[in-house]
């Protein structure tokens, strides 16, 4: 392993293989944001027993980029409840 990555191949192979489901399950826009949220904290809890030293660089990295899935993807919130009153 290069000294600047943080991950061997297989780490990396274990990450993709969490979040990468995750992401494109986001980016349908058929998650709503609260849901995406909650699935997300589910993922963050398996790797954190995976790769518990790393925390804080998986939230550097990932969290980013599930926060801008779910910013761009999700409905919001408001919009569920009111489409569910319906």
């Amino acid at each position: 392993m290069k000294q600047d990555e943080p991950w061997d191949a297989q780490v990396r192979r274990d990450l993709q293989e969490r979040v990468d489901p995750l992401c494109r399950e986001i980016a349908s826009g058929r998650m709503v944001s609260w849901e995406a949220r909650e699935r997300w904290i589910e993922v963050r809890r398996e790797l954190a027993c995976s790769v518990p030293d790393e925390l804080d660089l998986i939230d550097l990295i990932y969290g980013a980029r599930i926060s801008r899935l779910i910013e761009q993807f999700c409905i919001p919130r408001e919009v569920d409840d009111l489409v569910n009153d319906l």
